[in-house]
């Protein structure tokens, strides 16, 4: 392992402790309240019959995450999960950029998207926009491992 792939975990470390440390730093916004309500009615059983999929596209797969993370720790378990996605999505982006360039690519990329703004704020708060960067993340990295792999 050469010292950008160590870099870029370190970069990763520190982001995801950053993210850890400053969950507590206000009240539920509004979405937070939806999702983390939703995930519990689901969980409950009563996810269809309350019709949670009109206000949700997709699924309730982030409402039920977001149920459970709230059951385990209140509004920082819900915002936990999330930066456990988060963290997903920032080393997929960094083995993409290894996979289409090099190591040091890799460090670049994880470094702009670790303080990059948007992505820090959204990593940090309950809602289902971090779960579909992470799987546009992950789609990415499969991708350039089968160029870069072929099989």
């Amino acid at each position: 392992m050469d010292i950008y792939t160590r870099a870029t975990w370190l970069i990763v470390a520190i982001w995801f402790l950053l993210c850890m440390a400053t969950l507590n730093y206000n009240g539920a916004f509004f979405d937070e309240g939806i999702y983390v309500t939703g995930g519990l009615r689901t969980l409950e059983g009563h996810g269809l019959s309350d019709r949670y999929l009109s206000w949700f596209g997709g699924s309730l797969f982030w409402p039920v995450l977001a149920g459970v993370g709230y059951e385990l720790g209140g509004i920082v378990g819900a915002r936990a999960v999330v930066v456990l996605v988060g963290l997903v999505a920032l080393g997929a982006v960094a083995r993409a950029a290894s996979n289409l360039f090099d190591s040091r690519a890799g460090f670049w990329a994880a470094l702009a998207f670790a303080v990059n703004g948007a992505f820090f704020a959204m990593a940090r708060l309950a809602v289902y926009d971090a779960l579909a960067l992470a799987g546009i993340a992950i789609s990415f990295w499969a991708v350039t491992e089968l160029a870069r792999k072929d099989h």
